[in-house]
């Protein structure tokens, strides 16, 4: 980043989209603090303000960050579901309404798939980003042809694609990112032509049953758009499982007096951003 508050060029980072954060394998307090302090020393050598962290909800690597060092935030709840159950206590688990737009997806006809590979991430691209379209989605969540090849380039083990179909025609689909414990439920979309058929439900419901057969603990549905525990992709989330853990985010500052300077920079040169975006950490951003 280049500032007229500050004399730069002067930098951030960011964690990627999705769930990062730090690991260690100790938690000793002093441990961190010293940790902390060479980050910090480091960032100020290649004139790295600030950091924005994305934390793991199923890691709760938050205990990784230490206190006042890292300003650690309680953001929101997110669905988990135990993948040690069997499938009758998974769907007794469903909501009821979750239940019946199941059912409402199988009686007209909806099927859904697990593939792997290149083919399978294109055409899941494809619906993706024909969603995002209709959507009129900010360009974080662009994701385009290059970025799904980077996913089959992890290899087969790494992902798993779900496609819904009706009469022959892909109607959503979802893309589950997989390690060695954990599946997360990483991007999803179906188009809204076909949304009378139910295909969000059929899709989470068949990754549902179809992880419940192999070595991973838990599945991460993820969040709602907001914190706020009504917010409607949460609420729809949650029909799938009872089960909830906490996402948290972490702002790191290494030079508090240029991020300040960066801050008041901003404010003085955007008023009219203020309102919108002055919570935001990396608020200097929008422009």
């Amino acid at each position: 980043m280049n500032s007229k508050a500050v004399d730069g060029p002067l930098f951030d980072f960011e964690t990627p989209y999705g769930y990062g954060g730090p690991l260690a394998t100790s938690d000793n307090a002093v441990f961190l603090d010293d940790a902390w302090a060479e980050i910090g020393e480091a960032c100020r050598a290649q004139n790295i303000v600030c950091g924005f962290i994305r934390l793991h909800p199923l890691l709760d690597n938050h205990r990784f960050c230490a206190a006042g060092a890292v300003d650690v935030v309680t953001d929101r709840q997110t669905v988990v579901l135990s993948l040690n159950k069997d499938k009758a206590r998974v769907w007794d688990d469903y909501t009821s309404s979750t239940r019946g737009k199941i059912r409402k997806a199988q009686r007209a006809g909806v099927t859904v798939t697990a593939e792997i590979g290149d083919r399978a991430l294109s055409t899941f691209g494809e619906t993706y980003q024909a969603h995002m379209a209709e959507l009129g989605a900010r360009d974080e969540y662009l994701f385009n042809s290059t970025y799904f090849q980077a996913i089959g380039a992890l290899g087969d083990n790494a992902h798993r694609v779900y496609l819904a179909r009706h009469a022959g025609q892909v109607v959503g689909g979802a893309l589950v990112l997989l390690s060695r414990r954990l599946a997360h439920y990483h991007l999803s979309s179906s188009l809204r032509a076909h949304a009378n058929l139910a295909p969000n439900n059929m899709l989470r419901h068949a990754a549902a049953m179809d992880l419940l057969d192999g070595p991973w603990e838990t599945l991460h549905f993820g969040g709602g758009r907001t914190s706020d525990p009504s917010d409607s992709l949460f609420k729809f989330k949650a029909g799938y499982s009872p089960e909830r853990a906490t996402f948290r985010f972490a702002k790191f500052v290494a030079d508090r007096p240029a991020y300040e300077a960066l801050c008041h920079g901003w404010a003085k040169a955007n008023p009219g951003l203020s309102e919108k975006f002055g919570s935001h950490f990396l608020k200097y951003r929008y422009v």
